[in-house]
């Protein structure tokens, strides 16, 4: 699930592009493909909540600091 704070991105889930915005709240498919980019002049801002934890969120996991999804 993805909620929206502020500025404005592109969201593709399963190959497919939408707009999101301030405010809105989207919901993921489980296991669908997803990226978000944030598309205005002030990047954006949204949070993230995953249900289960990815294996990066997890205690103990060891990997990179920072995770890119391209």
């Amino acid at each position: 699930m993805l909620v929206m704070v502020s500025g404005m991105c592109k969201l593709t889930v399963d190959g497919k592009i939408f707009d999101a915005h301030p405010g809105d709240l989207v919901f993921f498919p489980a296991g669908s493909r997803h990226c978000a980019i944030g598309t205005g002049p002030e990047g954006c801002v949204c949070y993230e909540i995953f249900a289960p934890a990815r294996p990066d969120q997890l205690p103990g996991w060891i990997g990179p600091s920072v995770l890119r999804y391209d």
